[in-house]
């Protein structure tokens, strides 16, 4: 069973590596031996990507008990660009200055209006290909250019091209499409800043919920146990969230801490739900407590501990080729939580925390 977990797990993330994907050389993981073969063409890498997703297409239709769902809609591929992606926590974002940040190898600005609303473009400006992220929040409220001081509404469209001083041709300058910034919409929700990273979706978008927590909104029973934190990683999505999701680690990775060594006496892993590169449910059963533990697309997990009335959140946003963010939060059940101090959530707050930086 843990086979095909792992194969479930591992045949939703080739489907980010679809033809437009290629193309545009946003995102690309790359396996184990790849990465020891630095001298290899790019054309040969490319080629053994689209193998690799044929081969595992092929092996997720021939798993017993697997259903291949490689489609959300009409049997159309799942497209990992139209989905939405927390990428920030909004209290650790300056509103005062612009930040770059990355989402799929997409680099991007994110930075707050003069309606007081976070927006987030591409780190390009269309005119020399400078970083707005090094420019500045104008006092009207757009965004401006550090090279030659063109200026971006929340829209993405120029407002202001200071070296033509014709107000008619520099009216026709700005209304060019070339002249506009590719603008991402964007959710703040739960404290975190949301981001769709394709911009020919906003409709998709604005009808499609992001995988939240379901407890918070359960205000009665479900409370948070921490704030949200947040470290970024040199490693790949996938990586992450199997190794995350392995719950025979946590009595020696986090002994004393989440377990105890000794504690390990067999653990059975067991599906609630279909395996689907979706998203699936388990079950988890060490003999000494049970837990649940689950995955949604595109890059959300949850553990769930019953006996300890405790559910741990997890974003794993992959925000670039080998690299990937990882927010977290911790929930408590107020009629039945442990009185522990709560060791776990001081060392991963105070200890590996890591900003966006102002």
């Amino acid at each position: 069973m843990q086979t095909q977990y792992r194969k479930a797990l591992s045949a939703s993330q080739p489907c980010m590596v679809s033809r437009p994907t290629l193309q545009h050389k946003r995102y690309h993981v790359l396996n184990r031996s790849q990465l020891h073969a630095p001298r290899l063409h790019t054309r040969t890498l490319v080629t053994e990507a689209v193998a690799e997703v044929t081969t595992a297409i092929d092996q997720l239709k021939s798993v017993d008990n697997l259903q291949p769902e490689l489609a959300v809609n009409n049997g159309k591929p799942i497209n990992w660009f139209q989905q939405w992606y927390p990428l920030a926590i909004l209290q650790d974002l300056d509103p005062r200055r612009p930040t770059a940040t990355k989402l799929l190898g997409i680099p991007l600005v994110v930075w707050r209006d003069g309606t007081k609303q976070w927006r987030a473009f591409e780190d390009r400006c269309p005119h020399r290909l400078a970083p707005l992220s090094e420019g500045r929040i104008d006092t009207d409220g757009t965004l401006m250019c550090s090279y030659h001081g063109w200026q971006f509404d929340a829209q993405g469209s120029c407002t202001k091209i200071p070296q033509i001083g014709d107000a008619k041709a520099a009216a026709t300058a700005c209304s060019n499409n070339r002249s506009c910034v590719a603008s991402y919409p964007v959710k703040e929700l739960g404290g975190l800043l949301w981001v769709w990273p394709d911009t020919h979706s906003a409709a998709l978008a604005a009808s499609t919920p992001p995988a939240v927590i379901a407890e918070l909104d359960q205000t009665a029973d479900w409370e948070p146990r921490t704030d949200w934190f947040m470290r970024d990683l040199p490693i790949s999505m996938e990586t992450v969230v199997e190794n995350v999701m392995d719950p025979c680690h946590a009595n020696f990775t986090h002994h004393k801490v989440q377990g105890v060594r000794t504690n390990e006496k067999g653990t059975v892993i067991k599906p609630i739900t279909p395996l689907r590169p979706t998203g699936f449910k388990m079950e988890q059963n060490s003999g000494k407590f049970k837990a649940e533990f689950e995955f949604q697309a595109p890059c959300f997990l949850k553990y769930h501990f019953p006996i300890f009335g405790r559910v741990m959140a997890v974003y794993v946003v992959p925000t670039a080729a080998g690299h990937s963010r990882m927010i977290t939060r911790f929930i408590k059940n107020k009629q039945n939580s442990s009185r522990r101090p709560g060791l776990m959530g001081i060392v991963l707050k105070v200890g590996v925390s890591s900003r966006i930086p102002a």
